[in-house]
């Protein structure tokens, strides 16, 4: 069944390997926001959007080598996805001429 494969290495491994590949691919995307810094009023927020990809991927894994702490992962992830929307309202202004 799905809970058994969950349980398995398997499973593990390949949330590991997901969370590496998302991990990465965030990285290099916020590196190239930092490296060349030049809107900061746009970027700053970009950039906060663009965490989110390592946090649930991270939070999640940990979520599923450690079931029994799952409630203080989502919380975390939850607090930053607020961090997020927020600074999605405040991209969307900016854009706009707000």
């Amino acid at each position: 069944s799905f809970i058994d494969f969950i349980n398995t290495p398997f499973a593990t491994f390949i949330a590991f390997v997901c969370t590496v590949f998302a991990c990465v691919f965030s990285g290099y995307n916020i590196y190239k926001h930092l490296r060349w810094y030049t809107q900061p009023h746009l970027q700053r927020s970009i950039i906060r959007i663009l965490f989110i990809v390592p946090f649930y991927a991270v939070f999640s894994f940990f979520s599923l080598l450690w079931p029994e702490q799952m409630v203080y992962f989502e919380l975390i992830r939850d607090i930053w996805e607020a961090v997020v929307i927020y600074s999605f309202l405040n991209l969307m202004l900016e854009y706009c001429g707000g």
